[in-house]
């Protein structure tokens, strides 16, 4: 059988795998990617973050607005968990004041999860589609990306408690998962090295000779430079470093560069 879907790829002799989930069919099969877009032909060093995506040595901040998407979608979250505790609430109430059609009659049409579901795959379709422009932009300009280890602590904003810890540890997830993915598919090599003290480090000097207040780094000279491309020139001068190795433990790292800095 033969069929096309709304991407107007052929789907020919393939296992198809079918999904329902709420009122949504999906239909998944299997294809090879091939992308004919070069890569192109510097070295650069990246620092993820959470305002944006991507602050490069080639000083572009890439993937803006993503923190945008996660502190409204977090918003609107909290908001919604807070509502729905208030009817929990009152339907319990009901239930002990033998009003069990109001009670059934919230549980019903209050407390399913469809609304949340939408708002969730809405939320992912958005913060994926941003976040692959953005590697595909950094792709354009380089053939070798040297970025901290990304299974490590996104910076940015402070997202609170639970519901915001499992945002920034799912955005850091697919993070990882498209830039690797984009960097396979262009053929671009990516090297991870230690990210301990990048924040806090100058690009100039390699020392603590400087101070990061939001997003801005004050540098001793009086120098003032955004916070995340100076960390980004900092994770790249790491790929040279011969003091200061991937694996090494941040009390080390912080020995070296104080030692620098005297």
């Amino acid at each position: 059988m033969t069929t096309t879907n709304g991407t107007n790829v052929k789907i020919a002799n393939r296992n198809l795998r079918i999904i329902i989930e709420n009122d949504e069919i999906q239909v998944h099969y299997a294809f090879e990617k091939v992308c004919k877009r070069p890569h192109g032909e510097e070295t650069v060093g990246v620092d993820k973050g959470l305002t944006e995506a991507f602050a490069t040595t080639t000083n572009e901040l890439l993937g803006q607005g993503l923190g945008k998407l996660v502190f409204e979608y977090s918003d609107a979250i909290t908001e919604i968990w807070r509502g729905r505790n208030k009817l929990r609430a009152l339907a319990e109430r009901y239930e002990k004041e033998g009003k069990t059609e109001k009670a059934n009659n919230i549980r019903l049409n209050n407390l399913g999860t469809k609304k949340l579901d939408n708002m969730r795959r809405r939320f992912r379709t958005k913060v994926r589609n941003l976040l692959c422009k953005a590697a595909h932009k950094l792709m354009d300009r380089a053939c070798v990306i040297v970025v901290e280890d990304l299974s490590g602590f996104i910076k940015g904003k402070s997202l609170g408690r639970k519901t915001n810890r499992r945002l920034r540890t799912w955005v850091k997830g697919v993070m990882q998962e498209i830039l690797e993915e984009i960097a396979a598919l262009r053929d671009v090599r990516i090297v991870i090295v230690n990210g301990a003290y990048t924040s806090q480090t100058d690009s100039q000097t390699g020392a603590f000779t400087g101070e990061r207040k939001g997003d801005r780094f004050y540098r001793e000279n009086g120098d003032i430079v955004h916070a995340d491309l100076n960390a980004a020139f900092v994770i790249l001068l790491r790929l040279w470093d011969p003091e200061i190795t991937r694996y090494m433990g941040y009390r080390e790292v912080k020995k070296i560069i104080e030692a620098r800095t005297a």
